[in-house]
């Protein structure tokens, strides 16, 4: 699904693209991703990459996401929450256990294990002055400050093996999240995963978003006039 939507002062543009391997082995896309503006000009967003071993990754991946933005939807994100670390955080966590729920559940519902179902999740909150991030599994949360160096808030976590990593449904699942918060006045975010686009969104009339040596999933920017 490719889509496109123009809300001041905020410019989305989403897609998740079947890859080059999937097409060859005549596979689904086992990406997805999901977006929602809150109340307080907050931005939502969410990607997964279903695992390729999993028979209904797919699925997987469109549960998670739309799970986490119907429950960051529900929630009231009030200035209070904002300004502070330690409960964004705890927001990030609990719609990342909401998420991981609920890929449970469905497992259970259509009579399949967990794994069955393994998908990789990523969540960020974006403002036009923060970004918070909360990660299980690989993809990568990039920020490039107003000197033009980049930072990486998360990065993959791959495991022994090649294309090994940690997905949500596993037990341990909530133990390796990785969640950050950055701060800076005049800042570019982005949230990177997989190597195909799934969101791009600019705040406000900046210039067109740049590219680095990856694909972007998403893209907060805040007017820099």
């Amino acid at each position: 699904m490719n889509t496109f939507r123009q809300i001041s002062p905020w410019r989305v543009v989403a897609a998740s693209v079947c890859g080059t391997s999937h097409l060859k082995n005549k596979q689904l896309c086992q990406d997805a991703h999901d977006w929602q503006i809150l109340p307080n000009n907050v931005l939502a967003i969410a990607v997964a990459d279903g695992a390729g071993s999993a028979s209904l990754g797919q699925v997987g991946a469109k549960i998670a996401v739309e799970t986490a933005i119907a429950y960051l939807a529900q929630q009231e994100i009030s200035d209070e929450i904002l300004t502070q670390d330690m409960l964004l955080s705890d927001l990030l966590t609990q719609t990342t256990l909401v998420a991981r729920k609920s890929v449970i559940a469905e497992a259970a519902a259509c009579k399949h294990e967990p794994h069955d179902l393994a998908t990789t999740l990523i969540i960020m909150l974006a403002t036009p002055f923060l970004v918070a991030v909360s990660q299980i599994g690989d993809g990568l949360a990039v920020v490039q400050d107003s000197r033009g160096g980049l930072s990486a808030l998360t990065v993959p976590k791959c495991g022994e093996y090649i294309n090994e990593t940690t997905f949500l449904t596993a037990a341990d699942a909530l133990n390796t999240a990785q969640i950050k918060v950055w701060r800076e006045k005049n800042s570019q975010h982005w949230c990177t995963h997989r190597r195909t686009p799934n969101v791009s969104a600019e705040y406000g009339c900046g210039r067109t978003p740049q590219t680095v040596l990856f694909a972007f999933v998403c893209i907060c920017r805040p007017d820099r006039r």
